[in-house]
């Protein structure tokens, strides 16, 4: 079984005529983990965090990713939703 415990059933799926790994962009369970895996066990990275890998690649996510003031309402937002005290928001004030 793999890991998304769909079996065959996921093999036997058709997206207008394709099997998801005939369709660009979409990936079985099994092949959409495999970055995760290979970023986890790969000696490559050994003493590495930090790092952002697309199909065991390192490269850069996107500029966006980057904003400060984006990541700051982020963090705030995330923390009220889950009821988590906020105590970044001091610290970027100061």
């Amino acid at each position: 079984m793999d890991i998304a415990g769909l079996g065959s059933t996921w093999q036997n799926l058709s997206i207008g005529g394709r099997t998801p790994t005939q369709t660009p962009g979409i990936r079985t369970p099994d092949e959409g983990a495999w970055t995760s895996v290979y970023a986890a066990v790969t000696p490559a990275l050994e003493g590495r965090g930090g790092r952002y890998l697309y199909n065991e690649k390192e490269t850069r996510s996107l500029a966006v990713t980057y904003d400060l003031e984006l990541q700051r309402q982020l963090w705030a937002r995330s923390c009220r939703m889950t009821g988590i005290a906020d105590v970044t928001q001091e610290a970027f004030r100061g």
